[in-house]
């Protein structure tokens, strides 16, 4: 952390340490670069108090970042101490915030002095080994390639306590789940399920706390993929209740960054890692454990086409993590809004960015959660904060709007010519023909130039794969990489599109239920061009789709006017 001690760092300073370079047209101008001096990691916790978002990351000791307005964001040096695993901030019921993470053989906690969450007193170890002998040892003979764990957070008895989840009150109990890692899971190859356990106490922390074995909570290996069992067991995962959009309060959704990737160990023997980040709606019974009912990606960034398989798509083995540890954080006593905060990580293998000394990370937009109560499905959307980034409209190529509108055969660079940019925000409504007509593929160009018709990360949907798309570009090295999501469902045959460009960042959100973020690098500055597209797969007859509704915003820059240094290409 900053020698400048306890306080508010500046943020020219915090920001882009050995991240994206700062001036750089590829670099993010409103997406939070801070948290860390080495860029961003796992998001560990959020909470609101006081009016103020403060969200931790994992670091040598945890970072904290606070926002008043979930778009302005400020580094906050503190004392908590933690430091290397993620864990959970919760407030309790005093309103008192309370950090636990795992420590040796268990968990340790610490409670914040005051709300400004500076100064921290440290609880010692709450939850220990002991407590974890109803359901050990997973190791033991059957498991001659799990010896017992020897690392820095084991247990001696073959498997360890990983990330808690956020402690959360019901039926007049506090309740934490904890997710559990083997030592060796590399090799666990799918054989058990993976298991989060469930703990209660009657109270967070001071006299009566006392955190007691409660059972299974979880148990599960199904991950997004059905033919992509998890690598390794639950890690990083989040439990919460109270769901805006569950009318009948009775709904939880749990979240688990299922790591995939080679079955040898070690995993750098030069086999490719991938990642899934889950989500699942469902309700807990009488005995506390949590049964799902529905399940989808949070984020479909790290998945590609695949025409062969039974989805359409499968995991994109070249990149690792895009938006990776996602947490979410609340209000005292969890209810009304809830916001997801996480990391997009670099995951551009064989990318060239245009830049000698990148290092691509930075944190996703904050999304607002809620559950449609009829399909018992996530629904996630971009905070409408955001809308404070827009620039004035009485400028010229600030804004422009179309209507009724229709998308022909080829690209149409004109419609959209009077708005460019790197930083944008684009919302799009469009009608798409019944199934079974010409139309292949239909959407829009965003980092494009049209001079050369060169260039341009594509978003869009495939009708022909039922598929939602995004090509990004892999830099100065040319080539593109496509990734790809479900088609979400549609209402009256219309599919929203709502999208945000940032330098080489790109977030897109499919009806409030198929997201998709991604990096791409464009490979040069004057790759800022719109342009609206149609594909056919047969006669051009009825190949066009109607645009009911389209809006573009240039955006601001959150970030101090740097000095823009020169870019030296790959």
């Amino acid at each position: 952390m900053s020698s400048l001690g306890l306080g508010l760092l500046l943020l020219a300073s915090a920001w882009c340490v050995a991240a994206l370079r700062a001036g750089d047209y590829l670099s993010p101008r409103f997406h939070p670069l801070g948290g860390l001096p080495a860029g961003t990691g796992d998001v560990t916790g959020a909470i609101f108090i006081n009016g103020t978002w403060s969200v931790w990351a994992v670091g040598e000791p945890w970072a904290l970042m606070q926002s008043e307005d979930l778009v302005h964001w400020r580094d906050v040096a503190t004392d908590i101490g933690f430091s290397g695993t993620t864990g959970a901030i919760a407030l309790a019921e005093n309103g008192t915030p309370y950090a636990i993470h795992p420590c040796g053989p268990g968990y340790c906690a610490a409670i914040a002095n005051d709300t400004s969450l500076q100064h921290w007193h440290q609880l010692g170890m709450v939850v220990s080994q002991a407590q974890q002998t109803p359901w050990l040892p997973f190791n033991g003979p059957d498991r001659p390639g799990n010896p017992s764990c020897t690392t820095k957070f084991g247990q001696g008895n073959g498997y360890q306590y990983m990330d808690t989840v956020t402690p959360y009150q019901k039926d007049g109990e506090w309740r934490l789940v904890a997710p559990i890692q083997g030592c060796n899971d590399r090799l666990r190859q799918g054989r058990d399920n993976a298991q989060a356990l469930l703990f209660s106490s009657p109270k967070l922390f001071g006299p009566g706390c006392n955190w007691t074995y409660r059972g299974v909570f979880f148990a599960t290996n199904e991950t997004v993929l059905p033919h992509r069992p998890p690598w390794v067991d639950m890690i990083d995962s989040d439990y919460f209740e109270q769901v805006p959009g569950d009318p009948s309060d009775e709904l939880g959704v749990f979240t688990n960054s299922w790591a995939g990737g080679p079955t040898e160990n070690p995993p750098e023997a030069g086999r490719p890692i991938w990642n899934q980040v889950q989500w699942w709606v469902g309700k807990t019974i009488a005995n506390g454990s949590f049964v799902p009912i529905n399940s989808g990606a949070m984020d479909y960034g790290q998945y590609k086409p695949a025409p062969n398989t039974p989805l359409g798509y499968d995991i994109a083995t070249n990149g690792g993590a895009q938006y990776y540890t996602p947490k979410s954080g609340a209000g005292q006593g969890g209810r009304g809004r809830r916001v997801v905060f996480s990391w997009l990580e670099d995951g551009l293998t064989g990318a060239a960015p245009g830049t000698a000394d990148r290092l691509a990370n930075c944190r996703a937009l904050p999304r607002d959660w809620s559950i449609d109560a009829e399909t018992k499905t996530v629904l996630q959307q971009p905070v409408p904060e955001l809308s404070t980034l827009r620039m004035p409209e009485n400028s010229t190529g600030n804004h422009v709007s179309l209507r009724n509108h229709s998308i022909q055969r080829g690209v149409d660079w004109g419609a959209l010519r009077t708005v460019k940019g790197a930083q944008l925000e684009i919302n799009a409504k469009i009608r798409l023909p019944p199934q079974g007509g010409s139309l292949d593929t239909v959407g829009l160009i965003v980092l494009g130039e049209e001079a050369n018709s060169m260039g341009g990360t594509t978003l869009g949907v495939n009708l022909t794969a039922g598929l939602i798309f995004l090509e990004r570009q892999l830099g100065v090295s040319g080539g593109v990489d496509v990734r790809a999501g479900p088609l979400p469902v549609l209402k009256n045959g219309t599919l929203e599109l709502h999208i945000f460009v940032d330098g080489s960042v790109v977030e897109l959100f499919a009806n409030n239920r198929t997201t998709m973020s991604a990096w791409s690098f464009p490979a040069a500055a004057s790759y800022d061009g719109l342009a609206l597209f149609a594909s056919c797969t047969r006669a051009a007859e009825g190949c066009a789709a109607e645009l009911l509704e389209l809006s573009v915003w240039r955006l601001q820059s959150v970030y101090p006017p740097w000095p823009r240094p020169a870019v030296t290409h790959q």
